[in-house]
């Protein structure tokens, strides 16, 4: 194995720009002012966490 020393390699022409968290995270259905108490209304405790889960962030 053999390990040079020196600059890392210059980066290619074609590299795309890493997007940041942000942009990566965004949402597109805010539930900010809306509430999950209709959730409640499911049968079983695992559809009710399947429908509150939008509205926990």
């Amino acid at each position: 194995m053999k390990v040079e020393q020196g600059s890392p390699p210059a980066p290619k022409a074609d590299a795309k720009p890493m997007k940041t968290a942000a942009v990566a995270g965004k949402r597109t259905v805010v539930h900010m002012n809306d509430d999950a108490r209709h959730c409640l209304e499911q049968p079983s405790i695992a559809e009710i966490i399947k429908c509150a889960e939008p509205y926990r962030y």
